[in-house]
Parts: structure tokens; sequence; C-alpha cells
């Protein structure tokens, strides 16, 4: 009887974050240890109602655009998130070098995040938690 209600519990509790709305996607790229005249990492930040664009270097901002979204441009990458299959991965191995590039992505609904995820990718070996491609989401969040 406990093994069923939890059980029901737990599917209906993915149900309930499959079915949310997403309102709010975030793809952020962390540079490779290099000196800070080269580092470049960003991130963008999606949302029905507006696009940010941020460039630093070690936390220094560099740039940082802003534009309305379209209804359009949003839909698509709606579809490019849930095309990319992005889901958490059992967490893989440690890291086994430093100096890596790191992607970060963070999906909500409202203040619920349905997924946080990361991938660190160095010495020709990926580690953390990110499966799916990612890059299927950012090509969509960069079309203009």
């Amino acid at each position: 009887m406990r093994f069923t209600i939890v059980l029901l519990f737990l599917v209906a509790n993915s149900a309930l974050s499959q079915n949310r709305v997403v309102d709010y996607i975030q793809y952020r790229f962390v540079d490779a240890s290099v000196p800070p005249q080269y580092h470049r990492s960003f991130t963008i930040t999606a949302t029905p109602k507006s696009w940010q664009y941020t460039v630093d270097s070690y936390g220094e901002i560099i740039s940082d655009s802003t534009m309305e979204m379209t209804q359009k441009w949003w839909l698509e990458i709606v579809e490019a998130q849930k095309k990319s299959k992005l889901r958490k991965g059992k967490e893989k191995a440690k890291r086994s070098c430093t100096g890596g590039t790191q992607v970060l992505i963070r999906i909500k609904s409202g203040d619920i995040f349905l997924k946080a995820l990361n991938e660190y990718r160095c010495g020709g070996k990926n580690t953390g938690n990110l499966r799916g491609n990612p890059d299927l989401l950012k090509r969509a969040l960069v079309k203009q």
C-alpha cells in the first residue's frame, strides 16, 4: 500500500512538471581558463516578453543586450527546448581535468525550476548531469 501511494505521488508530480508552462529559459556558457583578454563567457536569458544576451570575462560584464521577444520566436525556442530532449541524467564522473568549458541550462515555470542542468567539457570528456542536445536549444536562442 505504501509503495502504491509513493508511486502515485511520483507519477502525479512528474505529470504536473510536464504540463507546466515554460516561461524562462537560460543558457550559460562558461569559457575555459584563459587570460582575461581572451576569456568570454555568455548568458542568454529568454522569456515570453524579452531576450537578454550578456557577455562577461570572469564576471566583469563586457556587453549586455536586451530586446523584445516575439511570440513566434518564443514558440520556436520552446519547441527547440522540447526537441533537444534536455533532461537530468545520472551525474557523470567528477572532473578529470581543469580549464574546460561549462554549459548550464535553467528552465523554469514561474518560480519552479523544471530543469537545472550542467555539463563540464574538458580533455575530450563531459561530466555533469546534462543529457540531450543543448546545441539545438542554443541555436534557437541566438536566431534573430
